[in-house]
Formats: structure tokens, C-alpha cells, sequence
């Protein structure tokens, strides 16, 4: 069976490669003058891998929870743990706050253009940064501490 720390390292590949992809398409469709709320065009792909995005974000950071209490207990020290695990939740709830935000003007039916489509971007671009920082750090805890890496045994 899995051992449920390293769904973490799987999952979380999804979101680094989705996210930054929804908010390029999302740029994209208003350089293009489209209502972002829209659910047709570059609008509606950047809104579904946005959703689909962070909720996969969410479910990595869950089973991030797992990875840090195993790593914690294999003795890793704490502090880049949490530093870690800090960014990467502030990178979560700001993509969850511009999903929610999507979510309600859509079903408010209300167009999503000018200004206030510029500021819903700039916060998602802020989200991309600091998925990006996590994603440094998280690659400073496998690659130079070896957190929960297992060493591959050999096949006799």
C-alpha cells in the first residue's frame, strides 16, 4: 500500500503545472477584451483549471499535513517545515479566494471586466509568486534535506 506522505509529492505537481497555466489563459482572454466570467473562450478554460486547480492544491496541502507529521517524526527539523508549509497554505487560501470570488460573480451572473478583472488577476498573479516560493522551498527540503525521500532498493 501507498504510504500516504507521499501522495503529497504527487499531487502537488498537478497544481505547480495548473495554476500558473489558469492565470496566463485568464490574461490572455482579457488582452482579448473577453468578460471573465464568461464560460466560453480563454475565460471559461482559465476558470475550470483555476477551480480544478485549487482544489487539487487544497487536497496536496491536506496530504502535506500527513508528510510533515512523518518528517517531524524521522527527526527533520522544524522550522523549514513550517516555513514551507506556511507559503504554500497562503498560496492555497489566495487561490481559493479568487476561485470563490469567480464562483459568486458567476452565479450572480454579473460581467467581470475592466478594473476590477485586473485586480482578480493581480491577486492570482500574487498566488502564482508564492506558489512558486513554496515550490523553492519544498525543493530545498527534498533535494538538499532529503525529507521524506526513501532509498531505492536494489532488485536482486
Amino acid at each position: 500500500m501507498i504510504n500516504p506522505a507521499h501522495i503529497h509529492p504527487l499531487l502537488v505537481q498537478i497544481p505547480i503545472a495548473v495554476l500558473p497555466a489558469s492565470v496566463i489563459i485568464q490574461i490572455t482572454a482579457q488582452l482579448k477584451c473577453e468578460d471573465l466570467s464568461s464560460n466560453s473562450g480563454f475565460s471559461g478554460v482559465g476558470f475550470k483549471l483555476l477551480i480544478f486547480g485549487t482544489v487539487i492544491a487544497y487536497l496536496s496541502a491536506g496530504f502535506g499535513d500527513i508528510a510533515l507529521d512523518k518528517a517531524l517524526a524521522s527527526g527533520f527539523a522544524e522550522e523549514p517545515l513550517k516555513q514551507h508549509q506556511f507559503v504554500a497554505n497562503s498560496a492555497v487560501l489566495l487561490f481559493a479566494f479568487a476561485s470563490l470570488t469567480q464562483i459568486l460573480i458567476r452565479w450572480r451572473n454579473c460581467s467581470l471586466k475592466g478594473l476590477f478583472s485586473w485586480l482578480i488577476l493581480t491577486l492570482e498573479s500574487a498566488a502564482v509568486i508564492t506558489l512558486f516560493v513554496a515550490v523553492y522551498y519544498g525543493h530545498f527540503l527534498v533535494l538538499e534535506n532529503g525529507v521524506n525521500v526513501e532509498t531505492a532498493k536494489p532488485v536482486l
